[in-house]
């Protein structure tokens, strides 16, 4: 999964400050970017005033995380979806990440579970194997490097698939 922190966040850590909660989320989501649980990239004025405010290990994550901000293109192109952190209901981040985002509002994000790896649901846990395997090929093929392929896998059932993932999203809140 990916996440771009957007310029909203930045404006809004200068001129409010971050609360506590918002840095323990930051926290969280630096574990979350360390343990391979997801990509973090973003505006660079929005890193680097999170990386301003947090103290001790995530303020080193937050300035590895700004430092390959450059490289961090390739992998978005690779992806159809991504997600963007936001204060604004229109995220405020370049086209081509806007086109293809979906936008989760700060304040709901901070109920999320970004440190769980993403659920794979699959019709039965053969399915799953084989996504990954899927998975694994294509990082190799676009020779994208340093990604884990971190997935919790799902047993959809076909029929009752749709109440597996209504139980990732609701019961376990994972980013849909």
């Amino acid at each position: 999964m990916v996440i771009y922190i957007d310029k909203t966040i930045g404006v809004h850590g200068k001129k409010y400050q971050f609360t506590a909660n918002e840095l323990a989320f930051f926290t969280q989501l630096a574990l979350a970017h360390q343990n391979g649980r997801c990509m973090l990239c973003g505006d660079i004025i929005s890193l680097e005033c999170i990386m301003n405010r947090i103290g001790g290990w995530p303020r080193g994550v937050y300035k590895r995380v700004r430092n390959h901000n450059t490289q961090i293109g390739v992998v978005i192109a690779s992806v159809q979806t991504l997600f963007v952190l936001s204060y604004n209901k229109h995220p405020d981040a370049p086209q081509f990440i806007s086109s293809k985002c979906r936008l989760i509002m700060m304040e709901d994000a901070m109920n999320l579970d970004f440190n769980s790896p993403c659920s794979l649901i699959g019709e039965n846990l053969g399915d799953c194997k084989f996504y990954k395997l899927l998975a694994s090929w294509y990082l190799k093929k676009h020779n994208l490097k340093g990604i884990d392929i971190s997935f919790k896998d799902e047993q959809g059932g076909g029929a009752t698939t749709n109440k597996v993932f209504e139980n990732c999203v609701l019961a376990n809140q994972t980013p849909r």
